[in-house]
């Protein structure tokens, strides 16, 4: 079998998100969808290659990395968004821009939110083209 049959697609892929208590997929017309882009796309790439760039600078001062690596990571979620529908917080429903997006990433009440999404980029073979 030529492995180089299986590459990864650079066009946004549909990601719903499963509801966090009981599991259920929220599938319905007013739940909120994300269009993801995959890791390799330049958009992501061209983060991390920024951060590559203050990771290094930040060693060489001897500075905490901590902080650089979590907002790296929230930047890369970030950048893997193509575009979103029916995403309300707290009531407001929230245009894709990076605050409204930093908001959700970010939130430490809602873990679940970037988890799921983390782990459906992370998992290549939700970015391969479908037979």
């Amino acid at each position: 079998m030529d492995l180089g049959t299986f590459k990864v697609g650079l066009e946004p892929v549909i990601f719903r998100f499963d509801n966090p208590v009981t599991g259920e997929p929220l599938d319905g017309p007013e739940d909120p969808v994300l269009y993801l882009l995959p890791p390799q796309h330049e958009n992501v790439q061209a983060v991390e290659k920024k951060f590559a760039k203050k990771l290094q600078e930040a060693q060489k001062k001897g500075m905490e990395l901590s902080g650089l690596v979590e907002a790296y990571n929230t930047e890369a979620i970030i950048a893997s968004i193509d575009s979103w529908e029916n995403i309300t917080f707290e009531g407001e429903k929230l245009v894709l821009n990076p605050a409204n997006a930093k908001k959700l990433f970010s939130n430490t009440e809602l873990p679940w939110v970037r988890s799921q999404v983390v782990a459906f980029i992370n998992d290549t073979r939700n970015f391969m083209p479908k037979a």
